[in-house]
């Protein structure tokens, strides 16, 4: 008579075990006085590379060390000098994925590419 209430009384503590911790994963959590941090967007980041240029990826790209970067607003004329320089270049600009919208380049401004006048 012992050795059945054994494994009942186990398969019982395992069930109510798996049950208890259900719940306690479904709960709402805890309010600790502090609010809960949530990471905002990057309002801007500074990439160091070179401009590079090729076709099949859409035309200028920055290559950096750790990444590389679709330009978002590019402007033909003035990335295709930067392109020729060969130089490392430092950008600002606002991050969209791994596309990058260029706000200046070395500290001067970069206008991008004009927007069209709407009729």
């Amino acid at each position: 008579m012992q050795d059945k209430k054994l494994p009942a009384i186990l398969v019982a503590g395992a069930l109510s075990l798996a049950l208890a911790t259900g719940v306690a994963a479904q709960a709402p959590p805890k309010a600790s006085g502090s609010k809960a941090k949530v990471r905002q967007p990057l309002k801007q980041i500074n990439v160091k590379g070179k401009v590079n240029y090729l076709p099949v990826m859409g035309g200028y790209y920055i290559r950096s060390k750790p990444e590389v970067y679709k330009i978002a607003n590019q402007d033909p004329t003035i990335l295709a000098d930067l392109f020729k320089s060969g130089k490392t270049l430092t950008i600002v600009a606002k991050p969209h994925g791994d596309l990058l919208e260029i706000i200046s380049i070395d500290g001067k401004p970069y206008p991008g590419v004009k927007k069209p006048k709407s009729p």
